[in-house]
C-alpha cells in the first residue's frame, strides 16, 4: 500500500465550502499545479480528490473536515503525460 504522507500547503478553489476544487498543492517542497481533477468523492467529513498534477504525477488527495488536514498518497509516479498520453493536454 502506497505510503500516505500529511501535508498542510493545498491552494483551493472556493465554491460550497473552501476547499471544493484543489488547483495546487505542496509537496516534498515543490509547487505542483493541479492538471485534471479525474474524481471526487465524499464520505462523512472527508473530501476525496483524485487528481493529475502539470508534473504528470497522478495522486489522491484527502481533506478531513473535522482536523483541518490534507492527506495525500501517491497512484504513480511514473510519468503520464508522455505523447501517447490518453490525457487531455491544457494546451489544445
Amino acid at each position: 500500500m502506497p505510503e500516505q504522507v500529511i501535508f498542510s500547503q493545498v491552494e483551493c478553489q472556493s465554491g460550497y465550502s473552501h476547499c471544493d476544487h484543489p488547483t495546487a498543492i505542496i509537496w516534498e517542497g515543490k509547487r505542483l499545479a493541479v492538471k485534471n481533477i479525474e474524481a471526487e468523492w465524499r464520505e462523512p467529513d472527508i473530501k476525496y480528490y483524485r487528481i493529475l498534477t502539470e508534473d504528470c504525477i497522478r495522486l489522491e488527495i484527502q481533506f478531513n473536515e473535522n482536523e483541518n488536514i490534507w492527506r495525500i498518497t501517491p497512484i504513480t509516479m511514473q510519468n503520464l503525460c508522455k505523447k501517447n498520453s490518453s490525457f487531455p493536454s491544457k494546451e489544445n
